[in-house]
């Protein structure tokens, strides 16, 4: 199975997630949260705030580590 080829370059650039982006999707995390909070596993509630301190000393933009992937020939 074979799926879809695009320069390394789109696929870093696609994987790539802006603290501002990062910021708002925790907040719509905690707009949830609020709806279900007494249904939610306990650990849901931890790891959210652990997720605040994470996003307010990340980057600017993350990104994955480039890796040098060598494909079999066909």
């Amino acid at each position: 199975m074979e799926g879809p080829r695009f320069p390394s370059g789109k696929f870093y650039d696609l994987m790539a997630v802006g603290r501002e982006a990062g910021a708002a999707e925790a907040h719509a995390h905690e707009e949830q949260f609020g709806e279900f909070f007494d249904r939610l596993p306990k650990e849901f509630i931890f790891e959210r705030e652990l997720l605040r301190p994470r996003l307010w000393r990340s980057p600017d933009r993350w990104e994955l580590a480039h890796e040098d992937v060598v494909r079999p020939a066909a």
